[in-house]
């Protein structure tokens, strides 16, 4: 392009100054209001679309950060619970060490006391409910060797077996060992004389050899009382073994106790076989 020439500068300012005097003030103000409206709305719109990003970005922080808040750490778990089991331990073993005046634990001690007395409360309910076993009658007409309290225990066991014979028949069972000890002892003093019913009664059943031998050995007895003695050699002998008179007395009682005992044994086995 070619340069202005100063004629056309001067013709140019002219113009505009007649284009600006035809419109006017109100025309100029117009046309600068009008740019000014369209640049302020250019900025709004920046500065909406800037608040719109701003928002969004504000609303992903504080969704992480709630997120955040309800998600509780790992970490902080596990030692929450690790702090809780310490505690519970620590009060286990307060409870352990405490110890009343005796030495024990309190509360073992109160719950031994609970079991003890619910122990107790059942064992009266137990025995308030148990029935009083019934004992039976003794109708045999004997008298009971376990009631006995002067018997030996062989003495007590043989006389029991007898007594069982007639006091549960049906329970009876034989043994021979008791028979035996019981005639080998019947006429000594380790049956008393409370006894000798029950042993006539007993021996008076008995059948074969064993009858036999009794009735001899009865026999045998009566007739070494009957026998005549002769008084000088027994005085010789007394005096030649010097026996006191105590001991005379007690075999003389013996004597006789077996005297008494062979009769009575002898008359229960004949009335047996009479009838």
């Amino acid at each position: 392009m070619s340069a202005e020439t100063p004629n056309e500068k001067r013709r140019n300012k002219k113009d505009k100054k007649l284009h600006e005097f035809n419109l006017g003030p109100i025309g100029s103000e117009k046309i600068a209001t009008g740019n000014n409206e369209m640049d302020v709305q250019k900025k709004g719109r920046k500065v909406k679309k800037v608040e719109k990003v701003q928002d969004k970005g504000s609303d992903k922080e504080e969704g992480s950060r709630s997120a955040a808040r309800e998600q509780p750490d790992v970490d902080t778990v596990e030692q929450e619970d690790e702090v809780s089991s310490e505690k519970m331990k620590e009060k286990k073993r307060r409870k352990d060490s405490e110890l009343d005046a005796e030495g024990a634990p309190t509360k073992r001690k109160k719950k031994r006391k609970r079991e003890e007395s619910e122990n107790t409360d059942t064992g009266d309910t137990l025995q308030a409910e148990k029935p009083k076993e019934k004992k039976s009658r003794n109708k045999t007409g004997f008298l009971d060797p376990a009631e006995e309290p002067s018997l030996s225990a062989q003495a007590q066991k043989a006389l029991s077996y007898a007594f069982e014979q007639f006091r549960k028949p049906s329970k009876w069972k034989f043994q021979k060992a008791r028979q035996n000890w019981i005639i080998r002892n019947w006429v000594t003093e380790n049956i008393p004389d409370s006894q000798i019913p029950l042993v006539l009664k007993y021996l008076s059943n008995v059948q074969g050899n064993t009858r036999e031998n009794l009735t001899k050995t009865c026999e045998l007895i009566i007739s070494a009382e009957n026998s005549p003695t002769s008084p000088s050699v027994v005085t010789e002998r007394n005096d030649a073994q010097d026996e006191d008179e105590m001991t005379q007395l007690t075999k003389q009682a013996i004597h006789t106790m077996k005297l008494i005992r062979a009769k009575a044994m002898l008359a229960a086995l004949k009335d047996k076989t009479e009838v």
